[in-house]
């Protein structure tokens, strides 16, 4: 038996155990950069399996390696920890409103199944490379607030997990990266599975409108309505909407986070929080130059004072088209169905930041229902959700770790040219 059997058949052989932890860590979602439960859960069972080489790193990330024989290359699997505010999903927390309406707890199942794997089998006694199982804290945007408090703990400098894990040097050295993510099926359609692609980049930016207070009836010509500086600069992003270059397929919402509390009284401060998203970099810097601008036209309209920062980013995430290839080998050797790669996606997460550095590919899986992020997200098919995304990324994995490492070096060095 060799080893992609080897490892195939444990995998397949122990589904019930990868399912039964899939539950229990839907029971557990977190907010970004506080997973403290997830990651303790995640922690005792790599220990459990006698693996000691565990790092910590960007607040509740983990990085556990595992070595090879020889160590010609390294390849990193990515399971990402946090959860989403989605009161009315399944998974919810009734304290928090957090639930994993994303899907995330697949992801770190698949890293438990895949370090269970490997290391009762012994795998990497048979591969030349390292491979590394990445615990990524905070891919979906955190709440500003959190952010604000952490940074001011000095405990984090990024706003997203895998940014904050550059600054600790934690992709330094890597070849190739795997990631994976949840996707619902299609009607009709089993076991799917394609590859992501490309997706848009995005920045958030938080706007502060601060007026002057005054009674509203009394003497409203004596205060400065921040919130009617706020409308303004609404009405001003919707007018350029009919200009954004239609290729860039740009997206922008925003949120009045605050706008007021009294009635009684003319609103001396609020808070604009504005999401764009586009295909690449010059596109993303187009709008929110836009967007700055209707700020400050709306804020210079009424006498506001206005400040303003970006909050968030992640750069456009591209796949690398060689690791997709080994990537659908090996999908549709586990499948037996075609594995097709998925058009670009208006959604954007931080693995485009890593994407610009080291090959990268996502990996989507079917076994869902729902939308993303939506309440009606929810797991309808066990096996497709817990089992066969760990069977693709091992099969994966053991091709680039085998052989010397070739298709990985060969990976990595058409990326550098």
């Amino acid at each position: 038996m060799n080893i992609f059997e080897k490892v195939d058949n444990y995998l397949v052989e122990n589904k019930d155990k990868w399912i039964r932890w899939g539950g229990e860590l839907a029971t557990m979602p977190e907010y970004g950069f506080c997973e403290v439960k997830t990651s303790a859960y995640i922690r005792e069972k790599l220990e459990e399996l006698g693996i000691t080489d565990i790092k910590e790193t960007a607040v509740t990330g983990l990085i556990a390696r595992l070595p090879g024989r020889a160590h010609k290359g390294t390849a990193a699997y990515i399971g990402e920890l946090d959860g989403i505010y989605s009161p009315e999903n399944e998974t919810a927390d009734p304290e928090t409103g957090v639930s994993h309406a994303c899907g995330h707890n697949i992801q770190t199942t698949a890293l438990l199944a895949l370090a269970e794997a490997f290391v009762k089998t012994g795998a990497m006694e048979e591969l030349d490379g390292d491979l590394l199982l990445m615990a990524v804290p905070a891919e979906e945007n955190t709440p500003t607030d959190i952010l604000e408090r952490l940074k001011a703990e000095g405990k984090i400098s990024e706003d997203c997990g895998k940014r904050e894990m550059m600054k600790h040097h934690d992709f330094d050295g890597i070849d190739a990266v795997i990631g994976s993510h949840s996707l619902e099926d299609y009607p009709g359609v089993k076991n799917l599975v394609m590859v992501n692609s490309s997706c848009h980049g995005q920045e958030i930016y938080r706007f502060e409108f601060k007026g002057k207070a005054a009674h509203s009836t009394v003497c409203p010509e004596k205060g400065i309505n921040a919130l009617n500086a706020v409308v303004n600069a609404i009405n001003g992003i919707q007018a350029v909407r009919e200009y954004f270059p239609p290729e860039e397929s740009i997206r922008v919402s925003y949120n009045i986070v605050e706008g007021g509390h009294n009635i009684g009284s003319i609103v001396d401060y609020a808070v604009l929080d504005v999401v764009a998203a586009a295909r690449s970099m010059e596109g993303l810097g187009w709008v929110i130059k836009q967007i700055i601008k209707a700020c400050e036209n709306g804020a210079s309209m009424t006498g506001c004072k206005l400040e303003y920062r970006m909050t968030s980013r992640y750069k456009p995430y591209v796949v690398d088209d060689s690791l997709l290839e080994v990537i659908k080998e090996n999908a549709t050797k586990i499948t037996g169905c075609e594995t097709k790669t998925r058009p670009h996606n208006y959604f954007s997460n931080d693995l485009g930041d890593v994407s610009q550095m080291i090959p990268t590919a996502q990996i989507v899986y079917g076994g869902c229902e729902g939308d993303l992020h939506s309440p009606e997200f929810r797991i309808t098919d066990e096996e497709d959700s817990f089992v066969n995304p760990a069977r693709v990324t091992a099969s994966t994995l053991i091709d680039l770790l085998s052989k010397d490492c070739e298709k990985l070096v060969k990976i990595r060095e058409g990326f550098r040219k």
